[in-house]
This record gives structure tokens, C-alpha cells and sequence, in this order.
């Protein structure tokens, strides 16, 4: 973006800067100044800044905007330009206009023009425009250009005597293709948003018109209109088409739909008063309205943090108010907040962070200590206390010989029938990868006891000690699941799986691990009872419900007979573990 400083100095008449600190200014602001030059307009020397504005500023794509910046960060007044946001008397007549892309259109102002006079602009417009990049090409087209320049919003002029039917915005169909203004022919598709009449495509909408309606030096009746569009298909269908321009560079950016009255305002009365033409409609106004931000609260402290300086209470206040926001100071227990509503044109500050960041930024960057460390506040441990017990489980049972497997949490239907001890069904999944393994698993028996089996076909021997005998010590950590009528359960669980050679012995060494382990995560109170639900897999005799000031925690059991030796299972429901 490129602003002359005459422009800004008329908008901000007491602007105490000349060009180079202004320059600077917006580069301590986050607005890049890459370019200042002494250039000629209208037969005074004036500077051209150039800037680099970032992308979530719509509103300085703009003269207006940039202005605005300024007053803030000096603290001056800021005039409007002569005729912005002037309400425009319509007249009866009603302008028809469809809109058939509703989706893709956020707003569409639009009135009839007639009797306008139409000829070579003033040299200062033309020079005005020159040092924008722009090149004149008549009075009517230069206006509508110019305020664009100056407030960011774009418009389109319709010569309205070669206008066949009402205008609508629409999507194009496969046989549409349009003549663009620099006569080159552009094939469209179903993707792109124009305006059309009965017979023509009238413009690409937001990018570039076409020739079928475009202004001419004989025209006198015309329809203006200014539009905002979804940016994203804006956005699309220039990329696609192979079409920039200053227009579609600005609607491919989040700008107001609430303000757009006020630069068609603008353009109208401008329009009124160069070309003396006459207004020969109503008003016409699509809008439906967008989703309103409600107030910010910030902490009043919380861009000393950020800043590592102090910065006055008032100071907040004041720079916030200058950048045109509301602000509602609110007294609570723990400190004061600003309850901060944001001008409707600044769609980037969505939150407190935002909010902080232009505090500190019109506070001045220059102001801060580099050595200045930010006193930021500890940010809390935000990881779940579930993570930390997994993480120290798997250190406990590894120092103890368990080796951890992992398992896969589809199973098949019968693997869920002889392991499941809980009160509701199998969660069935749609579209299985396999046919085979429709089901979530109920428990982690499943995956243990089949790990266990493929060690024993392939005489896999994980004996740690031979004092133990032919130890096979594996557990997982996972989620089961399960459907309890229409409602779907997970939680985290540990499994232990524990197999010997030995038929004598195996249990007891087994409930001494548990008890172990759950004592030492802190639970004394502990108690083992015959279990309610018994599984398929485990000997009916011997199996157990752990329960810890009465609440159930799991289940362990010894398994069915084995070939050889004894196998047992524990299942803990981490979840309740860790509560």
C-alpha cells in the first residue's frame, strides 16, 4: 500500500510529523515502510510512503485507514472526508436487483445514476491517481477508483442504457464467458461470481467488469454499486483465472459489511457533485447480517506483562479509546478488567491477546527495555494427571520385569464375549477394515491373552530369573470401550497379564505385585471381593473385583486351566485410579 502524505496530513490536520517520522511511526506500529519518495502532485511536491501492511489489516489497504493510525498514535483528531457516511436521499423509484448467490454475497448497496456528465478528469485527479498506480480513465471511473483508494472499499459503475433486465449476482454456468474491459475473452465455469443481465455476464464480480456495460464518454444513466463477498471465492477465482487487480486485492480481505454504507455515501455524493448527475432510485440494501463480536475483557495488567515496562492504567484506557473502541471498567476480586468493545471495521481483534498487542504496539516498542525480561505469569501445567500415572506405571512395572505390548483395539466378536465383565455391550464399528475384527475392545485381556498365546506357539520365553521359573510378564495401557444403550463409553485402562510354569505360587506372587503397585500410588484402603460379572476367560473360582473406599477399580483373575503352568489378569480402570 502506497499513501501520500498530503493525504493523511488532510485527514489528520494536526498531524505533528513530517513524512520521514510519520514513515517511521507506521514501521514501529508493525505497518513496514519499504519506500519514501519526493514526487510531484498537482504541481506541489508531496512524499509517497510505501508500506507493507499485513494481511489481517483490511482497513489499511486504505488512506482512511492509515489516517486513522495516525491520529491514534499521536493522539489528534481526525477529520472525515467531506460527504463520508452523508445519508443519501433516494428517490421513489424502485431499483430492481436479484441476488441469486445469497451464500457468496455478503453485501450489495446499489443506486441509479441519471443525467450524469461524464469527461476528462481534473489533471490533479489524474496526477492523484498516477501516483497510486493508477491511469485515468474518465471522470466518472476515476471517482469510483479514488474512493476506493481512500476508504478500501470498491465499486462498480454499470452504464444502466446497456443494462438488459435487472442486474443479478450468480453463479456462472459452463456456457457463460465474458469480454473483459481490456478486451480479452475469459471462458468461465460453474465456480465464479458475476453479475449478468438477461443476455451478458456484466462483470467477474469484485474483480473486473466487462465490456458489454462499461463506462463510456457518452454515458449518462448508470447503476453504482458497492459489494462485499465471501474473500475466499474472491480469492479462488482470481487465483484460477489468472486475473489480480486493485479490486479483487482488497475483497480478498475481511472488510466491514457494517461500514460499507458509509463509503457508498462517499462515492454518491461525489458523484453528485462532479458529474452533477441526479439520483433516480431508491436505495437498494442486501444485507444480511453477520455474526456480532460482544465485548473483549482484558486485564488491565496484562500489557505490563507482555511489555515488561509499566503501563499506566489511564494509558490503556486512552489508547484504546483513541483506536475508537468502548471501554467499561469493571472492578472484581482478583484486579480490574476492561470490558472492551471494538470498532466494527477492526475485524482482527477477536481476542484479549489482540487487544494487548495493540496497547503495546501504540504504547511504542521504543519505549521498552531490550533487557527487560517479561514478567510472565507461570503458565500452568495443562497436561491431564492421567499422563503422569501412565508415564510412572510403565516405569514401575518395567523395573519389575513387565515388558509392554501394544494391540490393536479392533477384536473380533467372540474375543469380546470371553473377556467382557461390564454391564453394557460391544461398540460395533460401520465399514470395518476387516471383516474379521468388527468390534471395539470390551477389555485388554483380549490383546494380552492373545499375545501370551503367540508366545507359547513360537516357545517364546521371557524369563527375567530362573528363580521364577518360565516367567511371561507383559501389560498394556489403552482405551476399551463399550455401548451402554444408546450412549457410546471409553475409559483408559492398565492391563497386567502374568504366566508360569509353575502351578503353585502364581497367585500369590500376582496379588502381591497389585497390591504393590496400587500401595504405592497412595491406596491403602484396599479391598478384594467376589466379583459380580465374571469373564469367559476367567477360572469362576477365582476371580476378584478390586474395590478402594468403595469404589470398584477393576477386576483380577487367574485364566482358565492352561496346557502348561498358570496364567492371571488384572484390569484397572485408570481413570477412576487417578481421581
Amino acid at each position: 500500500m502506497k499513501v501520500l502524505y498530503s493525504d493523511i496530513k488532510k485527514l489528520v490536520p494536526r498531524l505533528p510529523v513530517d513524512a520521514h517520522d510519520l514513515s517511521a511511526m507506521f514501521t514501529l506500529t508493525g505497518q513496514m515502510c519499504d519506500s519514501l519518495m519526493e514526487i510531484e502532485v498537482d504541481g506541489k511536491v508531496d512524499s509517497l510512503i510505501g508500506l507493507e501492511v499485513r494481511q489481517n489489516r483490511a482497513d489499511l489497504q486504505a488512506v482512511l485507514g492509515l489516517a486513522r493510525e495516525a491520529a491514534a498514535y499521536y493522539d489528534v483528531p481526525l477529520n472525515l472526508p467531506a460527504g463520508f457516511g452523508k445519508e443519501i436521499a433516494g428517490a421513489n423509484e424502485k431499483l430492481e436487483i436479484n441476488i441469486s448467490a445469497t451464500s457468496a454475497v455478503r453485501r450489495v448497496r446499489a443506486i441509479k445514476l441519471i443525467n450524469a456528465k461524464n469527461k476528462i478528469s481534473p489533471k490533479w485527479l489524474q496526477e492523484w491517481l498516477a501516483a497510486y498506480g493508477m491511469n485515468s480513465v474518465s471522470l466518472l471511473v476515476d471517482l469510483s477508483n479514488y474512493v476506493m483508494i481512500m476508504t478500501g472499499y470498491t465499486s462498480h459503475l454499470l452504464d444502466s442504457d446497456k443494462v438488459s433486465g435487472r442486474p443479478d449476482w450468480r453463479l456462472a454456468k459452463k456456457s457463460d464467458k465474458m469480454n473483459t474491459l481490456d478486451n480479452t475473452v475469459v471462458q468461465l465455469s460453474e465456480a465464479e461470481l458475476i453479475i449478468s443481465d438477461d443476455k451478458n455476464v456484466l462483470a467477474l464480480a469484485g474483480i473486473v467488469g466487462a465490456r458489454q456495460a462499461e463506462i463510456s464518454a457518452d454515458t449518462t444513466n448508470l447503476i453504482c454499486e458497492m459489494a462485499l463477498y465471501d474473500r475466499v471465492l474472491i480469492r479462488r477465482n482470481a487465483r484460477n483465472l489468472g486475473i489480480a487487480t486493485e479490486a479483487s486485492a482488497r475483497l480478498e480481505r475481511e472488510l466491514s459489511a457494517v461500514d460499507l454504507p458509509e463509503a457508498f455515501a462517499f462515492l454518491i455524493n461525489l458523484l453528485i457533485k462532479e458529474s452533477k448527475a441526479e439520483i433516480a432510485s431508491a436505495v437498494f440494501d442486501y444485507y444480511l447480517p453477520e455474526f456480532e463480536a460482544g465485548a473483549i475483557m482484558l486485564d488491565i495488567n496484562k500489557p505490563s506483562i507482555v511489555a515488561g515496562v509499566k503501563i499506566a492504567d489511564d494509558e490503556v484506557v486512552k489508547i484504546l479509546k483513541n483506536l475508537r473502541c468502548e471501554v467499561r471498567k469493571i472492578n472484581q476480586g482478583d484486579g480490574v478488567w476492561l470490558e472492551v468493545k471494538v470498532p466494527s471495521d477492526r475485524l482482527d481483534l477477536l481476542g484479549e491477546e489482540d487487544l494487548v498487542e495493540e496497547v503495546v504496539r501504540f504504547y511504542g516498542y521504543d519505549k521498552i527495555n531490550i533487557e527487560t525480561v517479561p514478567a510472565l505469569p507461570i503458565t500452568p501445567d495443562l497436561t491431564a494427571p492421567l499422563y503422569y500415572l501412565k508415564d510412572q506405571l510403565r516405569d514401575w512395572l518395567s523395573a519389575r520385569g513387565y515388558d509392554e505390548i501394544l494391540s490393536q483395539p479392533l477384536v473380533s466378536t467372540d474375543a469380546n464375549l470371553a473377556a467382557n465383565y461390564f454391564a453394557y455391550g460391544p461398540a460395533v464399528t460401520q465399514n470395518s477394515v476387516n471383516e474379521e475384527f468388527p468390534e471395539l475392545r470390551q477389555s485388554l485381556a483380549s490383546g494380552l491373552v492373545g499375545q501370551l498365546n503367540e508366545f507359547q506357539k513360537k516357545n517364546v520365553n521371557l524369563s527375567h530369573s530362573r528363580a521364577d521359573g518360565n516367567l511371561i510378564k507383559i501389560f498394556e495401557i489403552g482405551r476399551v470401550f463399550g455401548q451402554l444403550k444408546k450412549d457410546y463409553v471409553e475409559h483408559e485402562s492398565l492391563g497386567i497379564l502374568l504366566y508360569t510354569e509353575k502351578e503353585t505360587g502364581g497367585l500369590e506372587i500376582f496379588w502381591q505385585e497389585m497390591q504393590g503397585l496400587l500401595t504405592s500410588f497412595g491406596l491403602t484402603d484396599l479391598l478384594w471381593q467376589a466379583a459380580d460379572t465374571k469373564p469367559q476367560l476367567a477360572n469362576q473360582e477365582s476371580c476378584w473385583q478390586l474395590l478402594s473406599n468403595k469404589t470398584d477399580l477393576g477386576i483380577i483373575y487367574k485364566l482358565l486351566p492352561q496346557a502348561i503352568g498358570a496364567a492371571y489378569f488384572a484390569e484397572i480402570d485408570l481413570e477412576k485410579l487417578t481421581n
